[in-house]
Parts: C-alpha cells; structure tokens; sequence
C-alpha cells in the first residue's frame, strides 16, 4: 500500500510514467524508504516554489540525478543551492535553474570539503570576484567539482611554465573556465602546439594564449590544425607574416575556418586587399566588412600612395644661400614653384 501511495505519487504529482518511475527506483532504491509526506512532496515543494524551478524540468533533473530525492533538505538542498550559489555568488533563480539543468550532478559533491574550498581558492589566490566566478560556473557547471589540487596544478603550469602574470592567469580561467578539466599532457601539448606550429618565442606565447584563452580547450587535431594549414597556404607560406598576425591578431584563430575565416581570406584576394589586412577584416560584423571592404584599396593602390607620399628634396640657391625644401609631388601638382625672397633684414621669407 506505501508503494503504490509512492507510485501514485510519481506518476500523479511528479508526472513520471510507470517505466521512469520502475527506472527511478532501481538506480536509487533508497527513494523507496522516504515517505510521500516527510520526504518526497517538501522536496518538490522546495525545487517548484522557492527555487522556482517547473515541473518538467524538476523532472529532467531527477532523471539525471535521482539522488536529488535523498538529500537533506536544511542540511544539503538549502545550503548548497540558497547560501552558496545566491547568497554567496549572488545567483538568480534562474541561474541556479540553468546549472542544474546542465549538470544536477554537482549536487553529489561537498560544500564545506569541496565547494567551498574550491570558492576561496578562486577568490582568494586568483582574485576573481563573486560576480567573475558565477559567470565561470553558468559557463562550464562542472568547474566546482573538480579537486582543488587539479586547480592548482592548472594554475601553477599557467604562471610558472607557461609564465603568464597573475592578470594573465585569471583572464585565461574566466574566459576559459574549461582549462581546469584539461588533463595535464593535455593542456601541455596544446601550448606546445601554439608554440611549435607558429613558432612563437615565450613571450608570443604568453600574448596569444591570455589574448584568445579559448585556443587551449580547441582540438589541435580538428581544429587548429587545419586553420594553421589553410593560413600557411593563404600567406603564401609566409611564416613570419602569418606569426605577426597571429601575435597581433590572436583571435583569428578562434573564428570558424569554413564560417569566417575562409570566406573573408576570399573576398579579399578578389579585391586584391593583402592578406595581412585579415587582422582587421576577421573582427568586423559581415555588414561592417562589406563597408570596410568597399573602402579599401588595392595593394598596388596602397604601394602608390605610398610612393606618392614619400618627400621630394629640392635644393635652391638664392645668392649665396643654399635652402634645402622637402615637399610632396601630390602637393606640387598644379602648383607654381615656390617663391623665395630675401627681405631688408637679410631673412629667407617664402610663401
């Protein structure tokens, strides 16, 4: 009779079918011992009404996490999801609601032996704010149930190996809070990709990655290998024009290779626009580019302008004074020879 009661309850109140409900009790037999009353309806009442959380994805969520039933409501649920995540990191319901949906199984972890610590360890030794870590975990959920030691061996090998400044390290973890998953060869192997692949010295190193952090969670193999190969081609096997972009330009890496990349490298060999000007072009919005596209000169144009703009010295004797004038052929066009005279008081005056 009490099971059918919980039964009825899943299917009735919860909105389980029979076969997630059978599911349910077989992955975490100790729902079986909670009453419907005591146990199971102020749960549901906590995660519907105070957390604001709908039904279907209270559902969702048990589904994924059934163990979510079994803990303590005033020792657990509360403190983890009211005291650390609103109270502490300032949360919304609507962010909490966001981290559980992504990954209810943080919920397994401690907060006092594991959150917590993670949490000062993020405030402060990297000097990230309350605001900065709550971006970091609606950006990537798992990032508070890593191990502390994992935390610290991400950050060591950023300042230490890599030698980022300490500026330099938070901005890699705050845009990129997945590094601190990456297992070590890992994370090792894709700095000595940026390195290698660009031949980058330490210091080109250290501005590319705390330029474009994200580079470090990208797959070498089907990410930047083939958009280093396609640059390679595009630069004409350019290596030291191609490493400049890169260094002032990081980003370029960052954007899709058939989405962006390749299609911008197009449009402007076709306008006869050197490559380098890619830098520029990457960032720019499509409506932007197109402007800028259509404003943009030549390489042959930008070579004449610049020839153009080179000064022209002209040497002129006025009696015994010899005066040296620079001026622009843009600027003599059109224009009568400057006129030079010698006034009473023996001064050069020319107009």
């Amino acid at each position: 009779r009490n099971l059918k009661r919980k039964i009825h309850y899943f299917r009735s109140a919860i909105g389980f079918t029979v076969d997630e409900s059978r599911d349910l009790f077989l992955s975490t037999p100790q729902i079986l011992t909670l009453g419907v009353a005591t146990g199971l309806a102020p749960r549901i009442k906590f995660l519907t009404k105070e957390m604001c959380i709908p039904m279907p994805d209270v559902r969702s969520m048990v589904m994924r996490n059934p163990r979510i039933f079994t803990y303590s409501l005033n020792e657990n649920l509360r403190p983890k999801l009211i005291n650390f995540f609103i109270m502490r990191l300032s949360m919304e319901p609507k962010h909490v609601l966001k981290v559980l949906k992504s990954y209810p199984l943080f919920l397994d972890y401690s907060l006092d032996n594991h959150m917590m610590p993670m949490a000062q360890y993020f405030w402060s030794e990297v000097g990230l704010s309350s605001i900065e870590l709550r971006s970091m975990i609606l950006k990537f959920p798992r990032l508070i149930t890593y191990s502390l030691y994992k935390l610290k061996y991400v950050v060591g090998y950023l300042r230490f190996e890599v030698g980022l400044n300490a500026n330099q390290v938070k901005r890699v973890l705050f845009q990129a809070p997945q590094v601190v998953g990456l297992n070590k060869d890992n994370l090792k192997n894709k700095v000595e990709f940026l390195r290698d692949m660009f031949a980058l010295t330490s210091s080109e190193v250290q501005k590319v990655i705390s330029g474009m952090p994200t580079l470090l969670i990208c797959s070498t193999e089907n990410n930047l290998t083939p958009k280093a190969k396609y640059l390679f081609e595009a630069f004409d096997n350019n290596e030291e024009a191609l490493k400049e972009a890169i260094v002032v330009q990081p980003t370029l890496l960052g954007y899709s290779l058939e989405k962006r990349i390749m299609p911008r490298m197009k449009k402007l060999k076709e306008k006869g626009i050197s490559v380098r000007k890619i830098t520029v072009a990457i960032t720019l919005k499509e409506e932007k580019f197109e402007i800028w596209l259509s404003s943009r000169k030549t390489e042959e144009e930008e070579r004449m302008s610049t020839l153009k703009r080179k000064p022209v010295r002209r040497k002129t004797r006025v009696g015994k004074v010899l005066i040296k004038e620079e001026a622009h052929p843009i600027q003599q066009q059109g224009r009568d020879e400057v006129k030079i005279v010698e006034d009473k008081k023996g001064r050069i005056v020319s107009w």
